[in-house]
């Protein structure tokens, strides 16, 4: 590749603005990876802290010489997607992979706490030799297993009817968040099996199809821990449970971006795209805040919230809006308890929903595969089953998953006629609102950890 433009040019941006990149040649002295830090990455890592949640997805079809665009994206504290940096590779090896994952860390020396990718080995593999990512949780897609899902398991059915039975326990199962349901994984996978034996057993391939669908699924369900909800919403990434902001991302790269595109054209596309993202999320950041103050509805919420509204950003707001909206359809029962039962930390309540909600909608192409997938009501709690609850937590997950008090925990703050609440027990540490002093604090803080890197000779070397 006749790159020299390319290099040149990132040099000058380097010297200009201090935004890393690093390259590679091959045998031949081709360019055949590049890795781009974008502006105002910094910040936003420094913002997230030690709490950051990566995804990182691989695209094709934006330039002439077919190299892949891989991003690394984030969400930032008013739930906007952010592109940190993004690398061309001439292929989806573990080897390009692992030399990607290497240069984030150089560049982002605080290792984030789980990244979600697809279920490429390659990156698995890469993920797991890689000192930066060795440790951080490798948390796959679900969409994405959705689709292999279809793949693997579609070809066998004859009967729609039959498939999308089978696609529809799937996404049942997959997408159970409760914590009381860990111990019976097993067990509700086991029925996934089962159903699939039952529904392959009227088809024409019986016995062969049988086997290598059942060989694949066992395959999956040893995984559980790295995409079923019950598990991986113990772990806190911010909403996250797939790669799709970064592929929405790469589609409007798309939109723009041409087959035959040079790479020079496709580098400062990326960087505009970054810079043009970035003022539209400003824009819309200062509109919600203007609407906190002034929309109606949000002057009828409940009183405990009110007092949050200064603290938090407008999209946490709307987040804990949104579930205190719901509370009121939830009856609370205090459960017995052989300890102090005046003590507020051991108090626990069965919350149910007093109205079953209406089933999950999902709508399939003419060949049953999954176009998208929507709830009734997207603030509807899918799940009717009573939730154990305290004024701390729930067994449902969403306050340790997304950092946002659930539902069945702010019916309990109501059922007790809580009049005070402090920000923390119902809004994470991401979502609460920080001084300037602090945000540089923060920055400073990053900094001195890259250098802290850098100083034992971890540096990225060598890169031509």
């Amino acid at each position: 590749f006749d790159a020299s433009n390319l290099v040149d040019n990132l040099k000058t941006r380097m010297e200009a603005t201090g935004m890393q990149f690093f390259y590679n040649t091959n045998a031949i002295c081709q360019l055949d990876r590049l890795f781009v830090q974008l502006s105002y990455s910094n910040e936003t890592w420094a913002a997230g802290g030690e709490e950051n949640v990566v995804m990182f997805d691989p695209t094709h079809g934006t330039n002439i010489y077919r190299m892949k665009v891989c991003s690394f994206t984030t969400i930032d504290e008013h739930g906007h997607t952010v592109i940190l940096a993004f690398a061309l590779l001439a292929s989806e090896s573990e080897d390009m992979f692992s030399w990607a994952f290497k240069c984030f860390g150089d560049v982002f020396p605080l290792p984030p706490s789980a990244i979600f990718t697809d279920s490429d080995p390659g990156i698995a593999r890469a993920l797991a030799l890689c000192p930066y990512f060795g440790k951080v949780p490798h948390l796959l897609c679900i969409f994405h297993l959705s689709k292999n899902f279809y793949t693997n398991l579609k070809k066998y059915f004859s009967n729609h009817t039959e498939w999308k039975d089978l696609h529809n326990y799937f996404w049942r199962v997959c997408k159970q968040t409760d914590i009381s349901t860990c111990d019976r994984w097993n067990s509700d996978w086991t029925e996934i099996i089962e159903l699939f034996k039952t529904y392959v057993a009227n088809s024409v391939h019986v016995q062969a199809a049988m086997d290598k669908g059942v060989k694949w699924l066992l395959h999956l369900q040893k995984k559980a821990n790295s995409f079923a909800y019950r598990f991986t919403w113990q772990r806190r990434t911010w909403g996250i449970n797939s790669t799709a902001r970064a592929e929405a991302i790469h589609s409007a790269i798309k939109g723009k971006a041409i087959t035959h595109q040079l790479l020079t054209a496709l580098v400062d596309d990326l960087c505009a795209y970054n810079m043009k993202s970035r003022k539209a999320s400003l824009a819309k950041v200062v509109a919600s805040e203007a609407k906190l103050g002034s929309h109606k509805k949000y002057s009828q919420c409940h009183p405990i919230l009110v007092p949050l509204a200064p603290n938090v950003t407008s999209y946490a707001f709307e987040l804990l809006f949104k579930q205190a909206s719901q509370a009121m359809h939830y009856i609370v029962q205090l459960q017995e308890s052989e300890g102090d039962s005046d003590n507020q930390l051991t108090k626990t309540y069965l919350v149910t929903r007093r109205q079953p909600p209406d089933t999950l909608s999902l709508s399939y192409d003419f060949e049953g595969n999954v176009e998208a997938y929507t709830w009734p009501d997207d603030d509807v709690d899918m799940d009717s089953s009573p939730r154990e609850t305290s004024k701390y937590g729930c067994s449902c997950q969403l306050f340790e998953q997304c950092g946002v008090a659930c539902r069945h925990m702010i019916a309990v703050l109501i059922h007790e006629q809580v009049k005070d609440v402090i920000v923390s027990d119902l809004i994470a540490s991401k979502w609460q609102r920080v001084s300037p002093e602090e945000k540089e604090r923060r920055l400073q803080l990053l900094h001195q950890s890259h250098m802290r890197r850098h100083s034992h000779g971890d540096d990225n070397e060598p890169y031509d």
